[in-house]
């Protein structure tokens, strides 16, 4: 039986191969529920096993929407175990709304976002989302669908979602996984 590190290794040469959106999906959540701890033993496991880095290869594979959010994930060497600031927390929400607006553009702000997941950790990343609910009125995400304006933005979407509300994030997976499933038993059921 494999371990955790080991799971997720397979299963994050498995995303990064197939390249399909479901398959990422499942590594954003690696990366966001996970601690840099657990990271850094799948970093390795994937090293021992695919003698590759994890990191490299996300890099080097062709571009994906998840791509860029995920590396910033994985690049961020941030405790889990400090405190967040409060303040930091602020600044970010700010931030995160202006980044939401790209300047006037239309679009989210990239750069912006990546620099922000890249060095911040997923406690301080959860508490600028509940910050910037608090200050402006609605979840970020609400604010990502109204202008949604390419891939990133549904990518950034479902990462914000799986940081902020896991438990919200994973009723809905579940509720769809097994909506599939009971349309697949009921075509098995009756037939072509």
């Amino acid at each position: 039986m494999l371990d955790l590190a080991e799971r997720d290794a397979i299963m994050a040469r498995d995303a990064i191969e197939s390249g399909a959106a479901a398959d990422y999906r499942a590594l954003v959540e690696v990366f966001t529920r996970r601690k840099q701890d657990q990271l850094f033993f799948t970093k390795q496991a994937y090293l021992a096993r695919f003698k590759k880095n994890l990191e490299q290869d996300m890099v080097t594979d062709p571009s994906h929407p998840y791509q860029r959010l995920l590396v910033a994930l994985a690049t961020s060497h941030k405790s889990h175990h400090d405190e967040p600031s409060r303040h930091i927390a602020k600044c970010d929400a700010r931030r995160l709304y202006d980044a939401k607006n790209g300047g006037g553009t239309g679009s989210v702000d990239e750069a912006a976002i990546l620099e922000m997941f890249s060095k911040r950790s997923i406690p301080q990343l959860r508490l600028a989302l509940c910050s910037y609910k608090h200050i402006y009125g609605h979840d970020f995400t609400k604010a990502l669908k109204k202008n949604l304006a390419g891939d990133f933005e549904e990518s950034l979407r479902v990462v914000v979602k799986c940081i902020y509300t896991p438990s919200k994030y994973y009723c809905k997976v579940n509720n769809r996984k097994q909506a599939v499933l009971h349309l697949n038993l009921y075509y098995y059921i009756a037939g072509p």
